[in-house]
C-alpha cells in the first residue's frame, strides 16, 4: 500500500480510487522500521483532527479528547498502532492490517490471505516457553513493543473445554502476547455449554482479544482474575454459553461486539473499572456493542462497580435487557443506550419436542433492571419492554409460565438501592414500578 493510499483511505476516499502497490520487505524486517513509523504517523494525521476527534466515517470520539490532550492522544494512538495492543474503528484496522501486511510489521513473513484462518489443535499456555512449542505463534517476539501474535486459527474442537486457553495461574507467564481471529464452529451436539472459545486466567498484562468469531460454541470469550484486557471486534452467535463472561476483574474494555446466546449476551461479576463501548475506538459511539437476541440478559452486571455503559443494544428475547444487581453493584453508569425485551415465550423444544417456556424462571423481566440493592445512574436511555415494567425495581417472587398460565413462586428480587439516579437526561419509556417515577423524555440519542 502506498503512503498516499492510507491517508486517503483514512480521509474516507472510496478505495476503488486508490491504488495499492505491492511492497517486497524481506523475511524478519524489525516491526519498528521508519517507514511504519511514517505510514503510521500519515494515518494519524488523516485519521485525527487537530482537537484529537476522529476524522474517520463513523466515529464519535471527539467528546473523549480534549484540545489541551492532543499531542499526548496523539502520541499514545500511534504507540498503540505500532504495538498493536488497543482495539480501533474497524477503517484504521483495515488501514493497519494493510500496513503491516505490506511493511512485513511485527517481525514475521506475512501470511497469505488466502491461508486464513487455518485448522489448528487446541492451545493452552500455562508458561513462556508453551508459545514456542505450541505451533501457534504467526507474529512476535513477546516484548511489550511486538507482543507474540497468536491466531487467526480456526479450532473447532472444544473437547478440551476451550480452544484457546491462557491459565497463568502459576505465574509462569512473563510474555506479552494478543489473540487475534480466533475462529470456532464446533459440531453441533458436542459442546459443553463451560466450554470457552477463549479462556483467560491471571492474565495482567496489557492484551489484545480481537475477533473472536464463533457459532453454537460454549462460551465465547471468558476471562478471570485478569485486568488490562481489551476485546474488540467479538462475532458470537448462537452461543449455548455466555457470549462473554468476566469475572473478578478490573480494566476491561468491549468494543464493537455482537454477542447472541442462548443464556447471556455478557455476564459481568464481581469486577470493577469496566468499559462497554464509550471508547474512541468504536465504530459508532452510540452503536458501539450489540448483544441481542439472548434468551437471559443481554447484560447482566454483578456486584462490580465503576462501570460505564455506553453506545449498547441490548435485547432480551425472553428475559430482561440490562440488569444490574448485588449492593455491591454501584457507580455503575448506563447512558445513550437501548434496552429491550420482550418475555418468555411458548415454544416447542428441540430435540425433544416437548413444549416449554423460553427464558429464565425469574420475577424480574424488564427492559432495564436494578435488584437486590444495585446502584446506578441510568440516563438519556431508549427502554421498551414487552413484558411488565420497562424501568424496573425489584421482583415479586413470582414467574407466569406462558405455556400454562400457572404462576410459579421464585426466590424475590429485593428492591434497587437508595441511591440510584437517573440524570442528567430523562430516558425515553412508558412504564415503571419505580416510585417517585424517573423523568420522561421524548428524544433519547439511545432511540
Amino acid at each position: 500500500m502506498t503512503l498516499t493510499t492510507v491517508i486517503q483511505v483514512a480521509q474516507g476516499v472510496p478505495e476503488s480510487q486508490t491504488r495499492i502497490t505491492a511492497v517486497n520487505v524481506p523475511k524478519g524486517v524489525n516491526a519498528m522500521t521508519d517507514e511504519t513509523s511514517r505510514s503510521v504517523d500519515a494515518v494519524i494525521g488523516g485519521a485525527i483532527g487537530p482537537y484529537g476527534e476522529s476524522k474517520l466515517k463513523g466515529a464519535h470520539d471527539e467528546h473523549w479528547t480534549p484540545a489541551h490532550d492532543t499531542g499526548r492522544h496523539r502520541a499514545a494512538v500511534k504507540e498503540n498502532i505500532m504495538h498493536a495492543r488497543f482495539n480501533f474503528h474497524p477503517l484504521a484496522r483495515l488501514i493497519l492490517g494493510l500496513l503491516v501486511l505490506s511493511t512485513g510489521a511485527y517481525g514475521a513473513t506475512p501470511l497469505a490471505a488466502s491461508s486464513l484462518p487455518v485448522p489448528h489443535a487446541p492451545i493452552l499456555i500455562t508458561k513462556d516457553s508453551d508459545f514456542v512449542t505450541c505451533g501457534c505463534v504467526v507474529a512476535g517476539d513477546g516484548s511489550s513493543g511486538n507482543p507474540f501474535q497468536i491466531g487467526p486459527w480456526k479450532i473447532d474442537d472444544l473437547s478440551s473445554g476451550f480452544a484457546v486457553r491462557i491459565n497463568n495461574g502459576k505465574g509462569g507467564i512473563t510474555k506479552f502476547f494478543n489473540l487475534v481471529g480466533i475462529t470456532s464452529n464446533p459440531p453441533l451436539g458436542a459442546v459443553d455449554p463451560k466450554s470457552a472459545v477463549i479462556s483467560m486466567t491471571r492474565v495482567n498484562r496489557l492484551t489484545l482479544v480481537q475477533d473472536t468469531t464463533a457459532n453454537a460454541a460454549g462460551i465465547g470469550v471468558s476471562i478471570d482474575q485478569s485486568s488490562h484486557i481489551r476485546i474488540d471486534g467479538s462475532n458470537l452467535n448462537k452461543m449455548l454459553g455466555h457470549g462473554h463472561l468476566v469475572s473478578d476483574s478490573s480494566d476491561i474494555v468491549v468494543t464493537n461486539s455482537k454477542l447472541k446466546s442462548e443464556q447471556s449476551g455478557m455476564v459481568l461479576v464481581n469486577s470493577f473499572n469496566v468499559r462497554i463501548g464509550a471508547d474512541p475506538v468504536c465504530a459508532a459511539r452510540l452503536d458501539c456493542n450489540d448483544f441481542t437476541y439472548d434468551e437471559a440478559y443481554a447484560l447482566l452486571i454483578l456486584n462490580s462497580h465503576d462501570v460505564l455503559v455506553e453506545g449498547l443494544n441490548a435485547n432480551a428475547a425472553d428475559t430482561a435487557g440490562i440488569v444490574l444487581s448485588g449492593k455491591n453493584t454501584y457507580d455503575v453508569e448506563v447512558r445513550f443506550s437501548r434496552a429491550s425485551a420482550n418475555g418468555p415465550i411458548c415454544h416447542t423444544m428441540q430435540p425433544s419436542g416437548l413444549r416449554g417456556h423460553s427464558g429464565l424462571e425469574v420475577d424480574h423481566n424488564g427492559g432495564i433492571v436494578l435488584i437486590n440493592g444495585a446502584h446506578g445512574n441510568i440516563h438519556e436511555n431508549t427502554v421498551q419492554a414487552n413484558t411488565e415494567f420497562d424501568l424496573r425495581s425489584g421482583g415479586d417472587g413470582a414467574f407466569v409460565d406462558p405455556c400454562t398460565g400457572a404462576i410459579i413462586p421464585v426466590p424475590k428480587s429485593d428492591p434497587m438501592g437508595s441511591k440510584n439516579q437517573f440524570s442528567p437526561g430523562a430516558n425515553c419509556y412508558s412504564t415503571t414500578n419505580i416510585s417517585p417515577a424517573p423523568p420522561k423524555g421524548q428524544q433519547c440519542p439511545g432511540g
